[in-house]
Order: C-alpha cells, then sequence, then structure tokens
C-alpha cells in the first residue's frame, strides 16, 4: 500500500487580520494545483483520504476525492504543529 502525503496548496499569505487562519482557502493557484494533483493521483488507486480540517488542507485533495467518489476524512492530528 502506497501512501502520499501532501502538502496543501496555495492559500495566499497568511494575515493574522483575516480571521481565524483555519479558514483561510485556496487561492486561484492554489486551486488550479488541487487540479493538478487529482490528475497526477487519478489512477493511483487512491482509497482513502485524510486531512488536517483546515479548509486549505480539504480543498486541496477535494477534487482527487470527488473523482474517486470519495469523502475526505477530516483528522485533527493532522492540524499544523501536532
Amino acid at each position: 500500500m502506497a501512501v502520499h502525503l501532501v502538502r496543501h496548496a496555495a492559500a495566499g499569505t497568511r494575515d493574522p487580520g483575516d480571521g481565524h487562519d483555519d479558514e483561510r482557502r485556496l487561492d486561484a493557484r492554489g486551486q488550479r494545483q488541487a487540479d493538478a494533483l487529482a490528475d497526477l493521483l487519478e489512477d493511483a488507486d487512491v482509497v482513502c483520504i485524510a486531512s488536517s480540517p483546515a479548509r486549505r488542507c480539504v480543498e486541496t485533495v477535494l477534487p482527487l476525492a470527488q473523482r474517486g467518489g470519495l469523502d475526505v476524512a477530516p483528522r485533527t492530528e493532522l492540524y499544523e504543529g501536532t
């Protein structure tokens, strides 16, 4: 079984004035990266997708999950700094 560990796609600059960082979304570049990730792993026989609950992380793997008919399992153990 292969395990693919992926950092979240581009989500702009972290700005403390924008509210809670967990809600930071992917920017346009990040959306393209998320789609490219889905293209890259499309034939990888992915059966499970876990992600940090941070929005940018979930959005990174969402295109892959949707193509495979999978859910994204949010795991607090994958938060930054844990």
